[in-house]
This record gives C-alpha cells, sequence and structure tokens, in this order.
C-alpha cells in the first residue's frame, strides 16, 4: 500500500500543476494538493515503516474516504442523468454563475452554462446570478452579461443578479429579483434553471427548498481538465447539504419565502 499512496499522490499534485498551469489558478485546488501531499507522506511512511498498525490504520481510513467518494459521484451522475424538462416556455431561466478565469475572464465552465442558456433560450428573462469574490475583478453576472450580448441576446432580457457568492444565494436573491419583476410568488412560475451536470441535483434540491414549485434544470455537459475538481468540490458539498437541509426547510416554513434565510454554502458553482 505504500507505493500505492506515494503514486496516487504524486498523481493528484501533478493534477493540480496542470491545472493550474492551464486553466488558471483556482482556490479549491489547494484541497486536492494538500491531499496529495498527505498521500505522499504516508506512503513514505509505510514503506519506511512496514506494518506500523497507526498507518495502517491511516490508510484504511484513506480507502474508506475514496470508496465513499466514488459512492457519491455515482449518486451525483445517476440523478444528473434522471433530470428532465417539461414543454413549453418558462417564465424565466436562471444561469448559475462560476469561478472566473484568472479572476476576469469567462471560465470553461461557466462558458458551457452561458452556451447551454443560450441554446435553450426561448426570449424569457434571462437572471444572471453570480456576485464578485475577492480573487475576482467583476461581478460574474457582469461577466456572464457582456458575453450574452456579444452573442446577440437583447440587454433588456437580462437581469443581473451580482450579490451571490454561493448556490443557495444564486437562488435566493434570484427568487427575490423575479418576484418583484414578476408580482407573483416564485412557486407560481415556471423556471429553468441552468447549470452543469454535476450541480443539477444539488441546485434543483436547493431551489424547491426556496420555493421554486415549478423549476426544473437543465444541465450543461462539463468537459475540460478541471472537470474532475469540480466533481470531488460537488461530492464534498453534498453532505454539507443534506445537514443543512432540514434546517433550511424549518426557516422557510416558519418565516414565509419572502423573509430569505441566510446560508453559506460550501460550493460556489
Amino acid at each position: 500500500m505504500g507505493w500505492f499512496w506515494w503514486i496516487l499522490g504524486a498523481a493528484v499534485l501533478l493534477y493540480c500543476g496542470a491545472v493550474r498551469l492551464l486553466a488558471g489558478k483556482m482556490a479549491f485546488a489547494a484541497v486536492p494538493a494538500a491531499g496529495g501531499v498527505l498521500c505522499i507522506l504516508l506512503g513514505i511512511g509505510m514503506l519506511r515503516f512496514p506494518g506500523n498498525p497507526i498507518l495502517m490504520g491511516v490508510s484504511g481510513i484513506g480507502v474508506l474516504g475514496i470508496v465513499i467518494l466514488l459512492i457519491l459521484e455515482a449518486g451525483i451522475l445517476l440523478r444528473a442523468r434522471r433530470l428532465s424538462a417539461p414543454a413549453g416556455k418558462p417564465d424565466y431561466t436562471v444561469v448559475l454563475g462560476c469561478g472566473l478565469r484568472n479572476g476576469e475572464t469567462v471560465s470553461r465552465t461557466m462558458l458551457e452554462r452561458l452556451e447551454k442558456a443560450r441554446a435553450v433560450w426561448q426570449g424569457e428573462p434571462l437572471i444572471l446570478s453570480g456576485g464578485q469574490s475577492e480573487r475576482e475583478k467583476y461581478p460574474e453576472a457582469e461577466v456572464m452579461a457582456r458575453w450574452l450580448m456579444e452573442k446577440g441576446i437583447p440587454p433588456e432580457k437580462l437581469m443581473q443578479e451580482g450579490r451571490s457568492r454561493n448556490t443557495v444565494q444564486n437562488l435566493r436573491f434570484s427568487r427575490e429579483m423575479i418576484e418583484a419583476d414578476a408580482g407573483r410568488p416564485v412557486g407560481q412560475l415556471r423556471v429553468r434553471i441552468v447549470t452543469n451536470g454535476f450541480h443539477a441535483p444539488r441546485a434543483l434540491s436547493i431551489a424547491r427548498v426556496l420555493g421554486y414549485e415549478k423549476a426544473w434544470a437543465v444541465p450543461a455537459r462539463t468537459g475540460g481538465l478541471a472537470a474532475p475538481l469540480y466533481h470531488l468540490r460537488e461530492c464534498l458539498s453534498q453532505p454539507v447539504w443534506w445537514m443543512r437541509r432540514w434546517k433550511m426547510k424549518r426557516t422557510e416554513r416558519g418565516r414565509g419565502h419572502e423573509k430569505a434565510i441566510s446560508s453559506d454554502d460550501l460550493s460556489g458553482l
């Protein structure tokens, strides 16, 4: 097992380095990079001290963690495949933002979402949801709006939500904009949510809790070198969402969805 952990750790570090070089700086890449370093240290320890019970125990925990991640990933993929879109035109489409490339331009993942939104657009208002992190020069909503206008989408059809910092806030603040514009509760409106396939099941689950009763998700394909990184982050976000979901439901029932909850979500996708 010593060689297994050493090789795995080296492969993870090489992958993170390639992502940094070819796809730009991504803050979350530090998580698997740290994991890669720990794998190498574990491998070296097991090679130097074979049979050490502590190292064997740590190795077992590591294997269990890998198995759990694989199970979570399988669940995400299966739920994404089951997503379906109803016939007819939506009242609104919400495009969820994600990190900008080098903090200022459209990233590969954002491009996939924008291309999908443009492909399915039927003339309804497009709500572009994404704020600005400390590492970004512009709000994600602003960058998305520029891209869509360059592709011929009329500016009057674009509504920018530039405050959100995570998926819960994406849908919470978009709900406020929809209800202010339509003059009706979001639960009475048909809302299409555009995001990547790996993110779509959780985004739709959050939308349901926030009162999007007639919403559906349209998954965009996910490609590029950074795709495994996004999938890993989504796997880690799933348990966090499961733990917070019951609290969100209780809060929504107690306050009514007009008084949106505040919640931090692990994922910014």
